[in-house]
């Protein structure tokens, strides 16, 4: 009763929401499948492949449809292209690409490990998808983040979510 009373109040709108939420989706799911494809071609560079492989494990997972609220899968094509931009760029500046996965990764490191030893659900967490702008930030500048971010602004986020 409370869903057919939503749509009758809100005309078409939540069909649409449904149909733009669909078409997103679709997209990421065709680009995610191109991405894994460039990724395979990076198999002999073992750091950048692990790292790589592990993000994209923790944007696509099974069942990921279902727990990423909407607001953010509307953003994987930006995050997977992202990924695109990365292996792109890596071809001739391996260097480049491991000082900034070091800098990714310490703060994916520490929001994992509070993940696995609590309760939370990692969709649902803010910090997780501040994340995935700094990861837009150091390898993917041209995509544009969503907020200005850096080191230091996850630094400062962090500490505030410490007890």
């Amino acid at each position: 009763a409370e869903f057919k009373q939503a749509v009758e109040s809100s005309d078409m709108s939540v069909y649409a929401k449904g149909y733009e939420l669909s078409q997103a989706i679709a997209k990421a799911l065709t680009l995610y499948q191109a991405v894994k494809g460039d990724l395979e071609l990076w198999a002999q560079q073992k750091e950048l492949y692990r790292d790589e492989w592990e993000h994209l494990s923790c944007l696509c997972y099974q069942g990921f449809v279902r727990h990423v609220p909407a607001d953010q899968l509307v953003e994987y094509q930006r995050y997977l292209k992202a990924i695109h931009v990365r292996l792109d760029k890596a071809k001739g500046q391996l260097h480049k690409d491991s000082e900034k996965m070091a800098l990714a990764r310490r703060f994916e490191g520490l929001f994992w490990q509070e993940m696995v030893a609590g309760e939370a659900e990692p969709e649902v967490d803010s910090f997780r998808w501040l994340l995935e702008e700094h990861r837009i930030s150091l390898f993917a500048q041209q995509i544009k983040t969503r907020q200005p971010i850096s080191e230091k602004r996850l630094e400062k986020v962090w500490v505030k979510r410490q007890p």
